[in-house]
């Protein structure tokens, strides 16, 4: 029997800004463009809660009015990727090449949204869902091409450590995320920025972006994702809309170091290219979260 959060509709919440934020008091919105949430309206509303959650309620669809990210994404081999992911034929490391997929490390600064304010540091391969129906490299290609467009494609995550307990508990209920609880540091500053995590002590990762000299800082980004998660046996697969203002590109530099906490101790020896092959450094983001779905046993 599955213990998945229950989904129940709730018809008079409206489904705008105000509506889905109204329990939450940290922060205050930075919306990009208003349009992007006026999207929302003649949604409907669901609830997802759990025996003995206390928290405020978990709302889908889920937004964020004011985040900032910084990212890195490196190339490796499809065999190291692989082995970072679970026991499943149904997930299997996205192919940038015939031999390589790519490891996509980041840092987030949620300072308002659907679970309150937080930061967290992760790691994920680009994974897809029941690749053999799918020609090996097409759904790179058309993911870079249009960002979120491919059903199968998703963002697979294999360390996901934040710092407040509730949206540790609710990654965990939700989705299976890898989540745990530990201190997290987040900087930005005009080249680039630092995300790191620790946990009891021991250093998890550490995140550096450094963008060069000609890189635009302010351009809008339009993006569009899907993750893929195992939770009790099933694949959850859950579809973000983002608008960003920031960069993303190959103009720039990046660092990862993986640190002596268990967790972490996968990302060691990686044979991971030189360079990355995108950085990102995004100080202002908006997204919506759809309602997680059941996409089957894994």
């Amino acid at each position: 029997m599955r213990s998945e959060p229950d989904p129940r509709s709730l018809p008079g919440v409206a489904p705008s800004l105000e509506g889905l934020l109204a329990h939450e008091t940290e922060g205050r919105d930075d919306v990009i463009d208003p349009r992007f949430f006026a999207a929302l309206d003649g949604r409907a509303v669901t609830e997802r809660t759990w025996p003995g959650w206390e928290g405020p309620p978990n709302l889908f669809p889920m937004i964020y009015s004011d985040a900032s990210l910084l990212s890195a994404t490196w190339t490796l081999p499809v065999d190291e990727a692989a082995a970072l992911l679970p026991p499943t034929e149904r997930l299997t490391p996205m192919r940038l090449t015939p031999g390589r997929a790519a490891l996509v490390v980041f840092a987030f600064d949620y300072r308002r949204g659907g679970l309150g304010a937080y930061r967290e540091l992760g790691v994920a391969v680009p994974v897809l869902l029941d690749a053999r129906r799918t020609p090996p490299l097409w759904p790179a290609l058309r993911d870079r091409l249009k960002p979120g467009s491919h059903p199968r494609l998703g963002m697979y995550a294999v360390a996901l450590p934040v710092d407040r307990p509730r949206a540790c508990e609710a990654g965990i209920r939700l989705y299976g995320l890898p989540k745990l609880v530990g201190e997290a540091e987040f900087a930005l500053n005009a080249d680039g920025g630092r995300g790191a995590m620790t946990h009891d002590g021991r250093r998890m990762g550490d995140l550096s972006v450094r963008l060069a000299a000609n890189a635009p800082r302010a351009k809008r980004l339009d993006l569009a994702f899907r993750t893929l998660s195992v939770l009790d046996g099933r694949i959850v697969r859950t579809r973000y809309a983002v608008v960003a203002e920031g960069y993303r590109g190959r103009d720039g530099w990046a660092d990862f170091t993986p640190g002596e906490h268990p967790g972490f101790a996968p990302f060691h020896g990686l044979a991971l290219s030189e360079r990355p092959i995108e950085v990102r450094r995004v100080p202002r983001l908006n997204w919506i979260i759809e309602e997680p779905e059941d996409a089957g046993p894994a």
